[in-house]
């Protein structure tokens, strides 16, 4: 892995990934306050998604992961300490750094959903994609060509977004948090923290 400053432009190997050989990565998330890495594969004999996570030290290449190939897909930071990630049935669950289930909104189990079978009254959205939201505990879901900004603490939809045409490839927010740019397939779109397109 390596850092890029395009400032000055530089770039420096900070860390080696292990126990992925045949696995292709995907995409990661890096939390400041940690000073960690969550890195999102594929595998490609059988198509299992599971991330690993590290802990980037000063100097040192060779680094242990602290969570070795997990199952879950697009796992994301979501604040200092947790962060969330998909897992069976299209469901987001949020973890801690030990990665254990800590039921953060109460998406799949825990005294906030107590029986399975009222899911659907607590308007918890699935989803096949997973992004960083900007603010703490914020993500935005994606699932069957909508897009929904999602606050997970309140368990509240800030905001929504369908798209047409074209699949949605990457998200990325301004330094404000008051942008969105959305990647598809052939073109891109602008939209502001309510999913509301601009450009």
């Amino acid at each position: 892995m390596v850092h890029v400053n395009t400032e000055k432009k530089r770039e420096k190997s900070i860390l080696k990934l292990v126990g992925v050989k045949n696995a292709k990565p995907t995409s990661l998330s890096y939390n400041q306050s940690e000073v960690a890495i969550l890195v999102n594969h594929r595998f490609k004999s059988n198509s299992i998604n599971t991330f690993q996570l590290y802990f980037i030290q000063d100097n040192v290449m060779s680094v242990t992961p602290k969570l070795k190939n997990c199952p879950g897909l697009c796992s994301t930071w979501v604040s200092n300490n947790r962060f969330a990630n998909i897992e069976a049935k299209n469901q987001v669950t949020v973890r801690n750094l030990k990665n254990e289930d800590v039921n953060f909104a109460g998406f799949s189990r825990g005294f906030l959903v107590a029986e399975k079978s009222k899911r659907d009254e607590q308007n918890i959205p699935k989803c096949e994609r997973l992004f960083a939201g900007w603010s703490v505990n914020h993500v935005l879901l994606y699932e069957a060509g909508q897009l929904i900004h999602y606050n997970l603490t309140q368990r509240r939809r800030i905001g929504t977004h369908q798209i047409k045409s074209g699949s949605l490839k990457s998200a990325a927010w301004n330094h404000q948090g008051s942008l969105l740019a959305l990647h598809l397939s052939k073109r891109l779109i602008i939209c502001d923290a309510s999913l509301k397109v601009v450009a």
